[in-house]
């Protein structure tokens, strides 16, 4: 509920999770009560780790919509205002003369309480001055820089994957006296990704070793911890690490030269005679085939798991889904090459196919157009409904597994994943759908994913 009646303010409905909310602020609010005609309305609140004073861009061509959550029980202090530029200072509206801020009050067991007032950022000392960053601390505490080059800027936040279920409000920095910006935040166990906004401009964090291709601004690093994916992304030790190596193969995209990244398991044998099991898994849009090791840390997921035998050795192959009739590339192209190059099954029932996203409708397409030629499916933030005249004989028949996965309401395919699971129930396609995992259309919500789907491969 609203401690002040804030009617802009509500529990997101029909939600799968509860605890997640949206800000609507009514087109024209934000000019009416400042005057700015074209800013960026934002809600700044309590909602960062540790109760750090977050912004959260409201975006829409009428109304400005901003959701967070799921967030625990307690008390969040937050606020309105409009930034008429990206180096400007943010006008706040509703109320401006009222004293303090609007306070949200999430039920539920053990609420926290931030306080009342708006809480500047907090930035620790630093360990090992010119070392690598971000600092983090055995307490989990993690101190990002950004250097004196921006001295003379007027407005510096540190985005990423740190607010609720691996949302990403943006964070404000403080500046230091030597002119660089610093921010401490207390982090629980698992894997992120950042940039800097810099008076509305990205940079990476060039002391930051870390690249994504697909994402040049962006700088990584994890953190260790008893979560999830604290466990699930840390590294192994040295002699339980598999190999990440890379597969060259031609496209039918003109024949071009493609890059697969290749997991084999520690103690690979090229020369086994049981060939080894393989899934083949595909990334999203506006991604590239690396982004499930560089961000998704799909080589941590499998290693552990491995190390606990929970699933079999086996061999993941992530290839470029980009500008390609996939069905045509995976069957023609991907597959076979793999099959060339390493000791993987050229048997269907010893083979998976998985993809998130793009690479969800790409898998799916491929079910659908080849039944039985992968007998593990995994979809998630799915979409892809049977096309008419889909043998679901076929598919049922050739299918050990279809499992298919969602992030809650701020996944944006969280309706046409329930349209895809309506679809396969008219039609008769034998699938599993996974229970909800809080979070929007992100990297938390796919490796929660892959770690569940892993153990249920090639279990038939």
């Amino acid at each position: 509920m609203n401690d002040n009646g804030d009617p802009w303010v509500s529990e997101v409905p029909d939600s799968p999770v509860e605890g997640v909310y949206r800000f609507t602020v009514p087109a024209g609010a934000a000019a009416e009560a400042t005057g700015v005609e074209d800013g960026q309305v934002i809600v700044q609140g309590r909602f960062g780790p540790g109760g750090a004073w977050t912004e959260l861009n409201a975006d829409g061509d009428g109304e400005r919509v901003a959701t967070i959550g799921p967030l625990r029980p307690g008390r969040y202090r937050y606020r309105y205002a409009v930034r008429p530029a990206p180096d400007a200072e943010a006008v706040a509206f509703r109320d401006p003369e009222a004293k303090g801020l609007s306070a949200l009050s999430v039920p539920g067991p053990d609420p926290v309480d931030y306080g009342d007032e708006e809480r500047l950022p907090v930035a620790t000392a630093i360990a090992a001055p010119g070392a690598p960053t971000p600092w983090v601390g055995p307490d989990g505490t993690v101190t990002f820089e950004a250097g004196s080059e921006f001295a003379a800027s007027s407005r510096v936040a540190l985005w990423g994957n740190f607010g609720p279920a691996g949302s990403w409000p943006r964070t404000p920095m403080a500046r230091q006296d030597d002119g660089s910006w610093r921010l401490s935040l207390p982090l629980e166990g698992g894997s992120y990704y950042y940039k800097f906004e810099v008076d509305g401009v990205d940079y990476k964090d060039e002391r930051n070793p870390a690249a994504v291709r697909s994402e040049p601004t962006w700088s990584t690093f994890t953190v260790p911890g008893d979560t999830l994916l604290g466990r699930f992304t840390a590294p192994a030790p040295a002699a339980g690490r598999g190999e990440v190596g890379v597969m060259e193969y031609a496209s039918t995209a003109g024949e071009a030269e493609r890059s697969a990244y290749v997991w084999t398991p520690p103690g690979y044998d090229a020369d086994r005679a049981e060939p080894y099991p393989v899934l083949y898994l595909q990334h999203g849009g506006g991604q590239t085939w690396a982004d499930w090791i560089e961000v998704g840390r799909a080589d941590r997921i499998l290693d552990r798991h491995l190390r606990e035998g929970a699933i079999a050795p086996m061999v993941v192959v992530m290839a470029d889904g980009n500008d390609v009739d996939f069905p045509a590339e995976i069957t023609a192209r991907i597959v076979p090459t793999a099959e060339k190059r390493y000791n993987v099954s050229a048997d269907p029932r010893r083979r998976a196919l998985a993809g998130l996203s793009m690479g969800s409708g790409q898998t799916l397409a491929t079910l659908w157009a080849h039944p039985g030629e992968f007998a593990y499916i995994g979809a998630m933030s799915a979409f892809g409904d049977p096309p008419e005249g889909t043998d679901v004989a076929a598919v049922n028949a050739g299918t050990a597994l279809l499992r298919v996965y969602s992030g809650d309401r701020q996944d944006f395919t969280y309706e046409p994943t329930l349209d895809l699971i309506a679809a396969m129930e008219r039609s008769g396609v034998e699938h599993e759908f996974a229970p909800i995992i809080p979070g929007p259309h992100c990297w938390d919500v796919w490796q929660r994913s892959l770690i569940d789907l892993l153990p249920r491969l090639f279990r038939a």
